[in-house]
């Protein structure tokens, strides 16, 4: 059993181990610091969450949309159920919905769907329409930068290029026609 455990422990001991003293608040440990820098905010786990289902290939494009919606849904009211502020609830709501729609733009009307009749937006004038907007624009923005499909597309349908025979500014005649 030691000439086992002496190489192993051996091994361990040349590993080395991060260290973000940079980060760490006065009397916090290092490691503590470096766990806190990692730790997903909403926004993030909430993208992750989104572009995990819109890329799943065993669900309908109906059943994408559905669990889009939910997980929005519950996301968005959980964040803001203790908040009581109107500017608050709509940066909350805001920031959650464009975050959704930057991880999956070609679901943008499911995530508006989403919050559309969201109680904590009801009560405050124009906080729909200004969240409605922030969720299209962010979608539109994504699909402008290239990272993800484009808006509306056809996902069985690759996008035209030269390499295959033609590029978006090109038009095919038949001799036929």
């Amino acid at each position: 059993m030691k000439t086992i455990l002496f190489p192993l422990l051996a091994a361990l001991a040349l590993i080395p181990l991060p260290a973000f003293p940079e980060n760490a608040a006065p009397g916090q440990p290092p490691a503590a610091a470096s766990l806190q820098a990692t730790a997903p905010t909403p926004e993030t786990a909430l993208a992750s969450l989104v572009s995990e289902i819109a890329s799943a290939s065993d669900l309908s494009r109906k059943e994408k949309e559905k669990r889009i919606a939910e997980a929005v849904r519950e996301a968005v009211t959980a964040a803001v159920a203790a908040a009581t502020d109107p500017s608050q609830v709509v940066a909350t709501v805001t920031s959650l919905t464009t975050a959704a729609a930057k991880a999956a733009p070609e679901y943008a009307q499911a995530i508006v769907a989403s919050v559309e009749d969201l109680p904590a937006l009801a009560p405050i004038d124009g906080a729909f329409a200004q969240v409605r907007a922030a969720i299209l624009t962010a979608a539109a923005e994504a699909n402008e930068s290239g990272n993800v499909a484009h808006f509306g597309s056809n996902p069985r349908r690759p996008p035209a290029s030269p390499e295959f025979g033609g590029s978006t500014t090109d038009v095919v005649v038949s001799r036929s026609h």
